[in-house]
């Protein structure tokens, strides 16, 4: 007997029943695929979206959103603390921050701890209290009261082995301490100031602390007055009442587990900010200052020089790498509703190139960075020699292209391609995934079906630059891989065919997002593209091949 059943579509779920599975989505209750599975029909085929289910879609997805920031790993660091609190990278740029400090100084995710008043050698002296003492300790911001007065802001940090982060917590209206080797190197305390005030917040009078050190009275209260100086504190008994709560904090906010080891930066990775116009760009630099330039246009997937084998390879293959962060990515600005995105791109990259006086020799490129780099190369003929590409897909030229795909990606395209608004609603529940997962598990949003490539990022090397990238694509909540979707469903096969500069194609044999005979395309829009196969490799050979990715530079 035949079954007359037939296949569940959207159109046929109950009311809410569809915001009920985004909810289970998100929560890890159900998976992605279901969701897929409903909508694949309607964007491959000619389907048109109900406007209930547009409407259902949107009120689901803007509820998870709202309730994604309680969740998020880095957040939970900070919201639990009244006081003004943050989290900080090992750069000293912003991870996170709490309601307390919004509201006393707004600051945004990618800042730099300079914003806050915390130059760079405050920071490393604070990361080196750290290392040489299993135990908090105190770092000092300058907040501005007024336009003409900055007094300081004393906080209690430690850094929080999980999230490889440092987590600052402040002591509202205290500016004393109770940790000396802190105390002398915020405040410029001499050893008998220390001594003064170590005193005074155990209690002790003047004569007392001249007693206990056999100094007169009027050298303590000269000392008295030199330290309330420095810290701006108004009188002895807030300062002593300060120092004291100061001691009591650092043992409130230091985790039990907690392994306080300076972190290991052989390779720093330089970080800044550009404007061209009224657009903000960000930038990063690494390798040799000394060598060879390198333009870097990354992808949605590895960073720009978060992970420190990036960093490595390009400083012992002499190369001296500009990575700019594209528009929606980092710092770097979306571009304006007006504008083209792609166009955008290249604007940003050369203006930043100027700002330098850079002329690069090769261009590197990741997944769909490919196509800026492209268009970008049309500008740098006179000192362009090489392109790189790693695990870039070809133009989509075929639906055959998108259904082979694992379904978590591809319906991200499938969805730019017929309804972009459906495409900017499942990029928000991406993020949402991403921010639920948190900085150490993110990439399971992206690789859930593709065990190999998730293995890849699970690796213990490259926990720190997994951490690092995850505020690099979450702070503007997904505009950056919306301005890719926009810039993949174009027809861009011209930069591929017109293309005179010399192009390598890196790409693993196993990669499944674009399985290797797809490359083909390349080839048939121009001969001239070399394509090198890497055994074994998915998606993720950008972090499994650095030395080779760096020597073909």
């Amino acid at each position: 007997m035949k079954s007359d059943s037939k296949k569940v579509t959207v159109a046929d779920l109950p009311q809410g029943a569809l915001r009920a599975l985004v909810q289970d989505i998100a929560s890890r209750k159900a998976e992605f695929e279901q969701l897929v599975a409903l909508l694949q029909p309607m964007l491959v085929n000619d389907e048109a979206f109900d406007s209930h289910i547009a409407l259902e879609l949107s009120n689901a997805l803007h509820e998870l959103e709202f309730q994604a920031d309680s969740s998020d790993a880095l957040n939970s660091l900070v919201d639990r603390y009244a006081p003004p609190a943050l989290v900080l990278d090992d750069t000293g740029r912003v991870m996170a921050s709490n309601r307390a400090l919004r509201e006393l100084r707004p600051i945004e995710v990618g800042s730099r701890c300079d914003a806050l008043g915390l130059n760079d050698s405050a920071f490393v002296e604070f990361k080196q209290r750290l290392a040489y003492q299993a135990e908090a300790t105190l770092i000092n911001l300058q907040r501005n009261q007024d336009e003409s007065e900055y007094r300081p802001m004393l906080m209690v940090g430690h850094r929080d082995p999980t999230q490889s982060a440092y987590v600052l917590v402040a002591l509202q209206q205290h500016w004393p301490a109770s940790i000396e080797r802190a105390v002398a190197e915020l405040f410029r305390l001499s050893p008998k100031e220390t001594e003064v005030l170590a005193g005074l917040a155990c209690g002790l009078t003047s004569e007392q602390i001249a007693d206990q050190h056999q100094r007169k009275v009027t050298t303590v209260r000269q000392q008295t007055k030199a330290l309330l100086k420095k810290m701006g504190a108004a009188n002895q008994t807030q300062a002593a009442t300060l120092a004291a709560a100061a001691s009591n904090a650092v043992n409130r906010v230091m985790p039990d587990d907690a392994s306080l080891q300076l972190p290991d930066q052989r390779e720093p990775l330089l970080q800044g900010e550009s404007h061209r116009e009224e657009r903000r760009i960000g930038w990063r630099r690494f390798g040799d200052p000394n060598g060879k330039k390198v333009l870097t246009v990354h992808g949605p997937s590895f960073g720009a020089g978060e992970f420190e084998q990036d960093r490595l390879w390009a400083k012992r293959c002499g190369l001296d790498v500009y990575a700019i962060e594209r528009p929606g990515y980092g710092r770097t600005d979306p571009p304006h509703r007006k504008d083209d995105p792609l166009q955008c791109q290249v604007d940003d990259a050369l203006a930043v190139l100027r700002q330098f006086n850079v002329q690069p020799e090769s261009i590197l490129a990741h997944e769909v960075g490919l196509v800026p780099a492209l268009a970008i190369s049309r500008h740098l003929k006179d000192s362009l020699k090489h392109i790189v590409g790693v695990s870039c897909a070809p133009p989509f030229n075929a639906m055959e292209q998108l259904i082979d795909m694992p379904a978590q990606q591809g319906i991200f395209i499938l969805a730019a391609r017929k309804a972009p608004w459906l495409a900017r609603l499942l990029l928000r529940l991406l993020v949402v995934r991403l921010r639920k997962l948190g900085s150490e598990r993110w990439y399971q949003a992206v690789f859930d079906e593709v065990p190999t490539d998730l293995a890849v990022t699970q690796r213990p090397e490259f926990k720190q630059g997994v951490i690092a990238t995850y505020p690099f694509y979450t702070r503007q909540a997904g505009a950056g891989f919306e301005v890719d979707l926009q810039v993949m469903i174009q027809d861009w096969g011209h930069y591929v065919s017109e293309c005179d500069i010399p192009l390598t194609l890196l790409h693993g044999k196993d990669n499944p997002t674009t399985p290797f005979e797809y490359l083909d395309i390349f080839t048939e829009l121009n001969p001239k593209v070399q394509i090198r196969g890497f055994e074994k490799n998915g998606l993720t050979l950008a972090l499994s091949e650095p030395e080779a990715l760096y020597r073909m530079l």
